[in-house]
C-alpha cells in the first residue's frame, strides 16, 4: 500500500458502493490499462508484419504435453472496452498493418503452419493414445488433442467469420485423413457465441465436422455469484444465457467444460474456498467439467496494480490443500463426457507468460521446493489419485507444510482485512463492495505510477511516460 494511505469505508447505503458504479470504474481502469499497453507493444514490435502462425503454449496431458493455439486476427471486442478484467489473450503484440488489410486470410495460414509443424507439436510431445477418454469416433491407432480459440472465442463471428471456422475444421480433417491420425479438439468459446451459433443453424450445419473431430467446447463463466462475475471481473455474462450455452452444447454432444476461477482480489483464500464450494456445486448440477484456473499476475491488469500497492496477493501454495478435497469430491454426472476426470487446474502455465504465479511470485513466503511438489499432487490427483492418495500425500508434507508458512487463511487483501478480522479483533469484516470501492481508490492514485514502472521495466531504459 502506498505510504500514508489512509482506509476507509463507506456505508452499504453509500452511492460509492452501487454496483454499477464499481463497474464503471472498474472498466475505465482495465481500458487505461489495456490501452498502455498497446502503446508499449506498438513501441517494442515495430517490425511485426501479419500474423504468420498462430500463438502456442502447452499444458500437461495424460500421455504428454499438449498445445493450446490462439489464433491472430483482430483483437476481442470485450478486451478492448475494458471487460474481463483477468484476460490478456488479446494483450499480445499485434502487428502495425493496414487497417484496410483484411486480417482473416492469415488465419488459415496459421492453420496451415500449425499442421505442417506436427511433428514438433504433437508426434514428439505424447504418445497420441489419449488414455482413458471416451472418443466418440476413433478410425486410427493415433489421437491427438489441441485447444483451439481466437483472440477470445472461436465462434466469434468479429474474431473468426462462419466461412473460415468451417474452413479451418476442414483443414484437420483433410490432415486426418492424409495422415491417418485422429484429433480431439477442445473449441474455446463465449457461451453467447455457442448461443448465436445455434440460432443461426451453424451448428446443425457443422455437426459432422464436429463429430468426426470429437470437438468439445470450453467456454468462461468465472464465479457462480453475480456480484464476482459482473462486477469484479466485468465478464457481461447473464447466468441464462450461460445456462442455455450449456443445454447447447450437450445437445449436439460437446462435453462442455466450464472455466471457474479460484480467487478475486477482494476475498480472502478462506473465501475464496467458500466461494469455489458454492460454484463447483452449482457446476455439479449443471453436468459439466471444469478447469478450475488458479489465479495470477500478468502484466497491465487490476490485479497486478493492487499487487504492486500491496493491496493483493497470491495465497499461498500450502492453500491448494483446501482447494483439493473440494475437487475430489466434484461428481458431476456427464453423459457424453469425452475427457476422464471431471476436472483441471490451470493458471499456472498461461499465455502471455504471467509475471507471477501461486508457485512463483515476489512475495512468496513457501519454499519453492513444497510449491512443487503441491502443485505435482494437483496434477497427479487429476490423473487419477482420489481420497487415499490425498492423504498418505497429506502425512508426507504436513510436517514440511506446518513449518513453512501454513498460511491457508492469511488475509489476501492484507492492508485491508487487517485488524479487522473476527479472529483478531471485534471490528466487523468490510462488505465485498466496501472493500472493492477501497481498493479502486488506491488503484486510481496509483494508476500512473504503475504505468510508468511497468514501461520502464519493458524498455530497460529510465522511467518514461507513456499514457
Amino acid at each position: 500500500m502506498a505510504e500514508g494511505t489512509t482506509l476507509s469505508f463507506p456505508s452499504d447505503t453509500s452511492d460509492y458502493l452501487a454496483h454499477d458504479g464499481l463497474k464503471k470504474r472498474i472498466l475505465s481502469i482495465s481500458r487505461r490499462l489495456r490501452q498502455a499497453q498497446t502503446h508499449l507493444h506498438k513501441t517494442l514490435h515495430t517490425d511485426l508484419t501479419a500474423f504468420a502462425q498462430a500463438d502456442i503454449y502447452f499444458e500437461p496431458g495424460p500421455d504428454g504435453d499438449y498445445p493450446i493455439v490462439a489464433l491472430r486476427s483482430v483483437p476481442c471486442s470485450y478486451y478492448l472496452h475494458g471487460y474481463c478484467t483477468p484476460c490478456a489473450y488479446s494483450a499480445r503484440p499485434r502487428p502495425s498493418s493496414d487497417i484496410r488489410q483484411d486480417p482473416y486470410p492469415a488465419l488459415l495460414k496459421q492453420v496451415d503452419n500449425l499442421l505442417s509443424r506436427f511433428d514438433e507439436l504433437f508426434l514428439h510431445r505424447t504418445n497420441g493414445q489419449l488414455p482413458g477418454y471416451r472418443i466418440r469416433q476413433r478410425k486410427h491407432d493415433r489421437i491427438y488433442m489441441l485447444q483451439l480459440a481466437g483472440e477470445s472465442s472461436f465462434f466469434s463471428d468479429r474474431e473468426i467469420p462462419p466461412d473460415y471456422r468451417r474452413n479451418i475444421l476442414d483443414r484437420f480433417l483433410q490432415f486426418s485423413n492424409k495422415h491417418h491420425v485422429d484429433w480431439h479438439l477442445m473449441l474455446e468459446v463465449r457461451p453467447e457465441d455457442l448461443v448465436k451459433a445455434s440460432e443461426s443453424g451453424e451448428l446443425d450445419r457443422l455437426q459432422p465436422l464436429l463429430e468426426t473431430l470429437n470437438v468439445v467446447v470450453n467456454m468462461g463463466f468465472e464465479h457462480d455469484d453475480q456480484f464476482l462475475r459482473q462486477v469484479i471481473f466485468a465478464k457481461n455474462l447473464d447466468q441464462n444465457v450461460f445456462l442455455k450455452a450449456i443445454s447447447i452444447a450437450k445437445h449436439h454432444g460437446l462435453d462442455p467444460g466450464v472455466f471457474l476461477f479460484a480467487g478475486a482480489f477482494i476475498l480472502t483464500p478462506r473465501e475464496v474456498l467458500q466461494q469455489m464450494a458454492h460454484g463447483l456445486a452449482f457446476l455439479e448440477t449443471q453436468g459439466v467439467f471444469v478447469n478450475v484456473m488458479l489465479p495470477n499476475l500478468q502484466a497491465f491488469t487490476l490485479p497486478d496494480l493492487l499487487y504492486h500497492a500491496d493491496l493483493y496477493n497470491l495465497p499461498e501454495p500450502t492453500w491448494l490443500l483446501g482447494l483439493m478435497p473440494l475437487l475430489l469430491d466434484y461428481a458431476p454426472k456427464r453423459s457424453d463426457g469425452v475427457t476422464p476426470g471431471h476436472w483441471f487446474v490451470g493458471g499456472v502455465v498461461a499465455e502471455p507468460a504471467p509475471d507471477g504465479t501461486i508457485v512463483n511470485h515476489p512475495r512468496l513466503k513457501c519454499p519453492q521446493s513444497l510449491a512443487n511438489q503441491l502443485l505435482k499432487l494437483t496434477h497427479d490427483l487429476r490423473l487419477g489419485g482420489g481420497q487415499e492418495m490425498f492423504k498418505k500425500a497429506c502425512k508426507k508434507l504436513y510436517q514440511t507444510a506446518k513449518t513453512a508458512s501454513m498460511a491457508c487463511h492469511c488475509p489476501v487483501f492484507n492492508d485491508i482485512l487487517r485488524g479487522c478480522s473476527p479472529l483478531e479483533g471485534d471490528l466487523p469484516v468490510p462488505t465485498w463492495p466496501q472493500r472493492t470501492h477501497q481498493a479502486l481508490a488506491i488503484a486510481e492514485t496509483q494508476l500512473d505510477a504503475y504505468l510508468t514502472k511497468k514501461s520502464a521495466e519493458a524498455l530497460k531504459v529510465r522511467p518514461r511516460n507513456i499514457l
